[in-house]
């Protein structure tokens, strides 16, 4: 299992401390400010720091995630699954527990596949949800699930910062 690279979480305690974080990470290591690098580190600060933000806008989700409890091992794994695939030029969701991945997946199916990712013929959809959140059919819309739960899209790309 994949765990957070470059965020020290346990020095991390609110919203703002993670903004900093970030901060610090990106002078550090994005292709801007270093030119010649690698630009993977940047793009893996990147996915690290929306699904540590998405876990702040829930109450009480980011402290079960440093703690390692049950929801906060969920969590770890939803964190895994995405950078296994937030290289991929497609549309991710955080909806809920879920990942939701749209766009041109058609040229993406198997690497999907093998990253652990289920397609959803009438969503016409790939997802991901830990086993412990399986539910049946619905019947809603992935619009309808979006407006019950929430979304939030994640970005993919390197930002091109501007840090003073």
């Amino acid at each position: 299992m994949q765990s957070i690279n470059y965020f020290n979480i346990e020095q991390i305690s609110n919203k703002q401390e993670l903004k900093i974080a970030y901060r610090t990470l990106c002078k550090q290591h994005h292709p801007d400010f270093h030119p010649g690098i690698d630009d993977t580190p940047i793009k893996m600060i990147n996915a690290e720091y929306e699904v540590l933000a998405h876990l702040m806008e829930t109450e009480g989700r980011f402290e079960q995630f440093k703690r390692g409890e049950e929801q906060g091992e969920i969590d770890q794994m939803f964190m895994d699954m995405y950078l296994k695939v937030c290289h991929l030029p497609l549309i991710f969701e955080l909806v809920g527990n879920w990942i939701w991945v749209t766009g041109d997946t058609r040229a993406h199916k198997e690497t999907l596949k093998k990253a652990g990712f289920f397609w959803a013929k009438k969503k016409q959809a790939w997802y991901w949800r830990h086993a412990s959140q399986k539910s049946w059919s619905s019947g809603k819309s992935l619009g309808q699930i979006k407006i019950k739960y929430g979304a939030r899209r994640v970005s993919n790309t390197p930002l091109s910062l501007d840090i003073n």
